[in-house]
């Protein structure tokens, strides 16, 4: 599901980690690491590949939630000989009253479609909004407590 609805929110490149490796199939489409990587499935494997991608000075990073405990193992000598960065970001790092104001006019000029990252569930179908996130189906579940 994810990889024929990512082109049409804007992705330029689909990566199927099950077929490919991520690192070898972002320096093909690069030609070179890249400066910046946002890992989104708190998965630490994905964490990995994610940190594994930077160039020089790169920064991979996490706004994800991973359950407490959770242990990534990274080389070393891949992160601190080029200066490569790992950071935590809480709730976006944002300033609400600006960034909420410039997601609205990016939806507004069709830049944001923000519409195909939701679906909407009653909170009586809580279960199945936590698989379809899980399989993929969906990539933003919002419960509504009454319909």
């Amino acid at each position: 599901m994810r990889e024929k609805k990512v082109p049409e929110l804007g992705a330029t490149h689909v990566v199927n980690p099950q077929n490919e490796s991520v690192e070898d199939e972002v320096m093909k489409i690069t030609g070179t690491s890249v400066h910046y990587s946002l890992e989104t499935t708190s998965l630490p494997t994905v964490i990995r590949e994610a940190v594994d991608c930077l160039t020089f000075c790169g920064t991979c990073g996490i706004p994800g939630a991973s359950p407490f405990g959770t242990q990534v193992s990274l080389d070393v000598i891949h992160l601190m000989t080029a200066g490569r960065t790992v950071r935590g970001i809480v709730e976006g790092d944002s300033i609400p009253d600006l960034f909420i104001q410039e997601l609205i006019e990016h939806y507004l000029h069709g830049r944001f479609p923000f519409d195909g990252l939701v679906r909407y569930y009653p909170f009586s179908e809580i279960n199945r909004a936590i698989a379809d996130s899980e399989a993929g189906r969906v990539i933003k579940p919002i419960f509504r407590y009454s319909e």
